[in-house]
């Protein structure tokens, strides 16, 4: 996609909505890109508008369900804030937050908005839904396979002389028939004419032709009348419901005690980072299953890891980048548009990886379940999920905007707890949610792999 359709994103973006969320969110904002910098990343206004209007609406259950406990909202902020900016999710997948439990996700839709020769006015020829061959003589001179009955006129004219080639049936026999450059049909087969053209107005004439495709070129530089063929860009929508997690966390009051005391730290501290943890970890690895359940640009890429008899191991790992660049080109022939940028995988893939001469790791060695370890050859972004089955990798692409992708992650409320409760018993109790909705809308932009022995 161009530059225009990252302009259009802004636009989608900045709605005096989602500019309001993120001037109330102001604060939480400056904190997540902080954290993001620190990780050497950056908070785009994807992620902004995401992070902002999630923060919304948990604010507004915030005060429908716990009006009198300010405190407890402030620390909901904050566990948002941490949370949501560190998922895998919005590198790999489009993130477009919902405002409500049952919402609308967006796509481009590009078509054709005139007949020309054998396509048809209304035709789609690239979206996130589908991405197809384009007519490669749509804005040219050519108009090809344009279908031609005996005194019909041909869609665009003038005509240029001598380019005309008509095929179909006289008499029940199949003909090919020519212009001659002078207004006159002829049949190569023996020379006769068989009909006329008017390259002017494009009338042609030609007595008991039936299924009739005619291939011509036309002076597309005339003016006043010239027919230009056009495209169409529009916003698609299709339906997205949020669905929820949930986890209650229970501890001892001696052990919350103990905790304070003996380390000067609180319990709800820890729980909420264990719980906020957890349920990012269940979200990323959600995602990246059903990337590899759903990835269809062609039959699984498989690599043997067991090196060929006189072939040193390192050598032999760095052959992996041949098989991921002809993975590569199968989902540029599925999608006849893009080409993987990014690659996530299980705990074996990513050591054949981190092997390899061209890979540029990060060196971090406190990573916790799924994350970004490095860039293979300059062009793959890697990713890895302990959760996934460690042989299996997919090679996918994110464009630059939230529309250029295949799979869509929609949060409404991703992190919110309850009061603490502290019964009779000294137990100790708190729950956690998050909802989200999750969309597959083209399998064909991800491609599964596996490595064997």
């Amino acid at each position: 996609m161009s530059m225009n359709s990252n302009a259009l994103v802004e636009r989608v973006l900045s709605t005096p909505t989602t500019q309001r969320n993120i001037k109330l969110a102001e604060r939480y904002i400056r904190a997540a890109e902080a954290v993001q910098k620190a990780q050497g990343k950056t908070l785009n206004l994807e992620k902004k508008v995401a992070l902002a209007t999630t923060l919304a609406n948990t604010k507004m259950i915030c005060e429908a369900t716990n009006s009198s406990n300010i405190p407890s909202k402030t620390y909901f902020m904050d566990m948002l804030t941490a949370v949501v900016p560190n998922l895998i999710a919005p590198d790999i997948v489009s993130t477009q937050a919902l405002e409500s439990k049952a919402g609308m996700i967006s796509y481009l839709r590009f078509t054709y908005g005139t007949d020309k020769g054998a396509t048809a006015a209304g035709t789609m020829f690239n979206n996130s839904l589908y991405t197809g061959r384009s007519d490669q003589n749509y804005s040219s001179r050519v108009v090809a396979e344009e279908t031609i009955t005996d005194g019909a006129q041909l869609d665009f004219k003038p005509v240029l002389p001598g380019t005309i080639t008509i095929t179909g049936q006289l008499s029940g026999n199949d003909v090919t028939l020519t212009d001659d450059g002078t207004g006159k049909l002829l049949n190569p087969a023996d020379g006769s004419q068989a009909g006329t053209i008017n390259y002017a107005n494009g009338q042609v004439d030609v007595t008991g032709l039936t299924d009739g495709m005619v291939t011509y070129e036309y002076n597309n530089e005339q003016v006043p009348d010239l027919k230009v063929p056009e495209i169409n860009m529009s916003l698609a929508q299709i339906p997205i419901f949020a669905k929820s997690r949930k986890l209650a966390a229970y501890w001892g009051f001696d052990a919350a005690y103990d905790l304070r005391q003996q380390y000067g730290t609180e319990i709800l501290d820890v729980m909420s980072a264990q719980a906020a943890g957890e349920i990012a970890h269940e979200i990323d690895t959600e995602i990246v299953s059903k990337l590899v359940a759903g990835a269809s640009a062609g039959p699984e890429l498989t690599w043997s890891k067991i090196p060929p008899h006189g072939v040193s191991v390192v050598d032999h790992y760095d052959s992996f980048w041949v098989r991921l660049t002809e993975g590569a080109k199968i989902i540029f022939a599925a999608t006849q548009r893009v080409q993987p940028n990014f690659i996530v995988c299980g705990t074996n893939v990513s050591a054949v990886i981190e092997c390899m001469r061209n890979f540029d790791g990060t060196g971090a060695t406190d990573a916790v379940g799924p994350h970004f370890f490095g860039t293979l050859g300059g062009r793959y972004k890697c990713y890895v999920v302990p959760l996934l089955d460690p042989d299996v990798f997919v090679l996918g692409y994110k464009g630059t905007n939230f529309l250029e992708t295949g799979f869509v992650y929609a949060p409404y409320m991703p992190v919110l707890s309850t009061d603490i409760l502290m019964p009779a018993d000294f137990r100790g109790q708190q729950g956690y949610a998050t909802s989200y909705g999750t969309k597959m809308i083209n399998g064909k932009m991800y491609l599964r792999g596996r490595i064997t022995g």
